[in-house]
């Protein structure tokens, strides 16, 4: 993660790009919650063991040098941990930036389309259909769509072990709140999102989507989400909420990233990960270097084989 999330900041600058945000992450715990005090406490010794910088605060003291329109309460937090390096990428500024910058230096093409077949001849890829009829050839096709990685995969008759699952994120109205960091409280993770806004988020939301259909912004429960935020950001007290977000995950069977060749298809080269906004940058470069044939040792506990005994073709696909 902090490999690639300084590489994230190499290709902004290179690109001139605005889309990495580094204003820290800021974490804690109430210490009367020892079943979430104290597995933080183990993690950020892990994380230091690794040597990922994670410093420790007062609560007095995050509030007065790096967030004052935070409260954290000092009767019932005694450690706050910052990681100053952390903080959130715009996705949709990356893409652009990125596939921009692919079309004028390399002349790559863009085509606005679906794809609804992987022709397959002799265990070989030959290339793609899209929705409006038309063919592409390739030699190879990689399968980058995230939480749509399994539906692809099963054009050419692979069983991807991913799941979707959902995540809910609440944004407010512009508010008068001036924050940097990326927040993880027990009472809910918060950063800002452009315009004054905040984005808000919590697992416990997520349990709210049914069948992949996000709440109305009208619905009670965000806008008690954003009153329940008050108790660390009390500059959000009567601010409405402005919309509801619906985030679709993938999670591969393991939660471990799947990059590699598929060992049943030639030319099929699978690249879905839970944490692929985070990991973008770092694991673009190590694919490049796998699809020209280096060795790359960093990808081998990722490889789809490890999934063999339990993945299997489940779809009879016609070669074409």
């Amino acid at each position: 993660n902090l490999r690639s999330i300084g590489e994230h900041q190499d290709l902004a600058r290179e690109l001139g790009g605005d889309w990495v945000h580094i204003g820290g992450g800021i974490t804690w715990a109430h210490h009367d919650d020892r079943d979430h005090a104290e597995p933080l406490r183990e993690r950020v010794r892990s994380l230091r063991q690794w040597g990922y910088r994670v410093e420790t605060l007062s609560p007095e003291q995050v509030m007065r040098e790096l967030e004052p329109d935070l409260f954290i309460d000092p009767d019932r937090v005694e450690e706050v941990y910052v990681a100053p390096h952390e903080g959130w990428l715009n996705g949709v500024g990356l893409c652009h930036g990125a596939l921009s910058a692919a079309v004028r230096r390399y002349g790559a093409q863009i085509v606005r389309d679906e794809i609804v077949g992987i022709t397959v001849q002799s265990g070989t890829v030959e290339g793609v259909v899209l929705a409006s009829g038309e063919r592409l050839p390739a030699d190879a096709v990689i399968n980058a769509a995230g939480p749509d990685a399994k539906r692809v995969a099963a054009l050419a008759g692979i069983d991807l072990p991913v799941e979707r699952q959902s995540g809910l994120l609440i944004v407010t109205e512009p508010a008068p709140v001036s924050l940097r960091s990326v927040i993880n409280a027990p009472e809910t993770s918060m950063r800002a999102d452009g315009g004054w806004r905040l984005l808000l988020s919590r697992y416990d939301y997520d349990v709210l989507v049914e069948s992949e259909v996000p709440l109305e912004s009208g619905h009670p429960f965000p806008q008690q989400a954003v009153q329940n935020a008050t108790a660390i950001i009390p500059g959000i007290a009567g601010v409405r909420v402005e919309g509801v977000r619906l985030g679709i995950l993938a999670m591969p069977k393991d939660g471990h990233p799947i990059i590699g060749f598929d060992p049943d298809i030639a030319g099929l080269y699978h690249l879905v990960m839970h944490s692929g906004m985070t990991l973008s940058a770092i694991v673009s470069n190590l694919v490049r270097e796998d699809l020209l044939g280096a060795e790359v040792p960093e990808l081998t506990p990722y490889r789809p084989e490890r999934f063999r005994d339990t993945s299997h073709r489940s779809i009879n696909v016609k070669s074409e």
